[in-house]
């Protein structure tokens, strides 16, 4: 038992990998990737990034709601997580998109708490899918350790809006709870703004 990493599909698989290598040989927009050593960069631990709207928080819809958007992967420069990789999960046969790369804040978390999820007997011990939860109205991404059992976890990352401690394994229910009063209060505000725009 284990935390399980899914498998996305071939066709998506290859067509990551090559329009990766391709942005590669075009020459790496951001700054790590840049100065990184091509041939030593690996896509690795695959996840299904599921995306979960504030209406849906509000509503007490709860991780059922949540829709699955994209396949993202860790880059890495040998032993060091540098980037994120993520491409469309609706993407046919006929893969034409590039990898959306991404250097920011959310890449090192992510990377931390899969350490800290596979140094920790307590999820080792037991079977769990790896997923990553964002909710875009509040500017959070949250790993989503997804048990059969119906017993999930989320590992909100930093930065982060919310009290739980970045990193750190909480059932979903009390961060849902929590998500989902921040995110009525910016629908309250939202509701309210006659500043125009």
């Amino acid at each position: 038992m284990a935390v399980q990493t899914p498998s996305p599909p071939r066709q998506l698989v290859d067509a990551v990998q090559a329009r990766f290598r391709a942005l590669g040989e075009q020459g790496f927009r951001s700054p790590a990737l840049r100065a990184a050593d091509k041939d030593q960069l690996q896509l690795t631990e695959p996840h299904q990034v599921f995306v979960l709207g504030a209406d849906d928080l509000v509503g007490g819809r709860g991780l059922a709601a949540a829709r699955p958007t994209r396949w993202r992967y860790l880059v890495q420069d040998g032993d060091k997580v540098i980037a994120s990789a993520s491409i469309s999960s609706t993407a046919g046969t006929d893969i034409d998109e590039s990898p959306h790369i991404n250097e920011g804040p959310f890449v090192d978390a992510t990377a931390a708490a899969l350490k800290t999820v596979r140094a920790n007997p307590h999820f080792t011990s037991r079977d769990f899918a790896l997923r990553v939860l964002q909710v875009p109205a509040l500017h959070t991404m949250a790993v989503w350790l997804h048990s059969p059992s119906g017993d999930d976890l989320l590992m909100p990352l930093a930065p982060s809006p919310v009290t739980a401690p970045a990193g750190e394994a909480i059932p979903a229910d009390q961060l849902l709870t929590e998500l989902a009063e921040k995110a009525r209060q910016v629908m309250d505000v939202a509701a309210d703004d006659t500043r125009g725009g």
